[in-house]
């Protein structure tokens, strides 16, 4: 295996890891490899061995065919960097979801059936993770998303709060502060109703466990409101830094990325509003 080549399982590797939430000790346990092994296959400075390779791939549920693949030249990450203008994301609200459920009358079963509700049966998925765990996890996928974007470029992501032990968890909250950790800028914060229109009425349709246990909270005394809406926050990667402009040839219209003012081509406007020199 080639330097580069090393290099660039590596960089798959710890991409992977990260997305899981697993830390080096976490998946050099399960790999039943030592910490410093792992560390030096993602760094490349260790050239692995096929079984290393192999158990380190499978308990990333990768084949190692596709680890060990030539990438193509145009899903190389050093030739998408800055180019894209949007990106959508969403983090997981815990293990479980809002699910499909069927009444006693569809299944013919005593009391209310529920199917689909779970995210993942994956203990390594971000769902399964502690908040804050998830919190650091999704701050590394936004990192992610920042360089793939353009300078202006926005990421697009929609979140909720939700309830765990009755306590309130402000994951939109969570979410903006880890953009900003990321080096992204909170933009906009939208709100997204659940519901449907009926007889020209917006009709709101929290999930049936959720009012289930807003009455029970109620009835015990506790104020609580249902979660009938989903935040959508939009983030933007800066605009060049201090010393570097975002400039619209005047010829074509094309996007100069990161030139000084004395290396834009003539006639360029700076569409970062500010003095380069």
């Amino acid at each position: 295996m080639t330097k580069l080549f090393a290099v660039e399982v590596g960089r798959r590797v710890r991409t992977l890891r990260r997305m899981y939430g697993l830390s080096l000790s976490e998946l050099a346990q399960r790999a039943s490899i030592g910490k410093a092994t792992l560390s030096g296959l993602e760094t490349g400075t260790r050239n692995p061995t096929l079984e290393t390779l192999y158990a380190v791939s499978t308990q990333l549920n990768l084949p190692l065919a596709v680890l060990l693949a030539d990438p193509d030249p145009a899903e190389r990450p050093d030739e998408i960097h800055g180019t894209a203008a949007l990106a959508i994301t969403s983090p997981p609200y815990g293990a479980s979801l809002h699910g499909q459920v069927k009444p006693t009358a569809e299944t013919g079963q005593s009391g209310v059936q529920k199917f689909d509700y779970r995210y993942s049966t994956d203990k390594g998925n971000l769902a399964h993770v502690k908040v804050s765990e998830l919190i650091d996890g999704f701050a590394t996928i936004l990192s992610g998303c920042r360089e793939l974007l353009r300078p202006g470029g926005v990421v697009v992501i929609t979140t909720r709060p939700w309830r765990e032990h009755g306590e309130l968890v402000d994951l939109p909250g969570e979410v903006i502060a880890a953009g900003v950790r990321a080096g992204l800028e909170p933009i906009e914060r939208c709100v997204a109703l659940l519901g449907g229109i009926r007889d020209g009425q917006f009709i709101a349709r929290p999930s049936f466990f959720q009012l289930a246990n807003i009455r029970k909270e109620r009835q015990a005394g506790q104020p609580q409101a249902v979660i009938a809406h989903e935040d959508v926050i939009i983030l933007q990667r800066p605009f060049a830094a201090a010393t570097e402009g975002l400039w619209r040839c005047a010829t074509d219209g094309v996007a100069c990325v990161g030139l000084c003012k004395n290396q834009a081509p003539h006639g360029c406007e700076c569409l970062a509003e500010r003095n380069c020199d």
